[in-house]
């Protein structure tokens, strides 16, 4: 009884993601995958930093995110460039890619996130646990979020 409930809440929870990610109207795998090859780019030729356009999408050069400190109550904005670590608290935040639909489509900004949790300490000993790696939407928050207990980032908007 409890692992078909359990299978049946799966399915209707995959079939909700597929709508959701239908209705944000992105290409979320081929993204996914020209993100992985621009990645790979980078590390072979270090010179080419503009990262390819998808169709109906403007890729940006910089993100803009909102960070909560929970515990302090300290939100802050903060606009940090493609491919460039920033410190937030124990936070590292690198963004790969940002893209933003032109002013005739719908209202739409996604980035692409690689987060870690370094802690306080500055040696190279020191563990750097992945807590987010990830598409994030400015319109959908909730899709992909950080689960983080003391901090939350979300994405504002890109920049060309």
């Amino acid at each position: 009884m409890i692992a078909s409930a359990s299978a049946s809440f799966g399915r209707a929870w995959c079939a909700f993601s597929l709508v959701v990610l239908l209705w944000a109207g992105f290409p979320h795998h081929s993204a996914h995958a020209q993100t992985q090859n621009l990645l790979e780019n980078q590390t072979q030729n270090p010179s080419s930093n503009q990262a390819p356009e998808q169709e109906g999408w403007i890729a940006g050069s910089s993100v803009r995110l909102q960070t909560l400190d929970k515990i302090t109550a300290r939100i802050a904005t903060m606009k940090m460039a493609l491919r460039q670590p920033t410190r937030f608290g124990t936070l590292e935040i690198t963004a790969y890619h940002c893209a933003y639909r032109p002013p005739e489509a719908p209202p739409e900004t996604a980035a692409f996130l690689e987060i870690k949790d370094v802690g306080y300490t500055d040696s190279t000993e020191a563990t750097h646990e992945m807590v987010f790696s990830g598409w994030m939407f400015a319109s959908s928050p909730a899709i992909s979020a950080l689960e983080h207990p003391v901090y939350d980032v979300s994405v504002l908007a890109c920049a060309k």
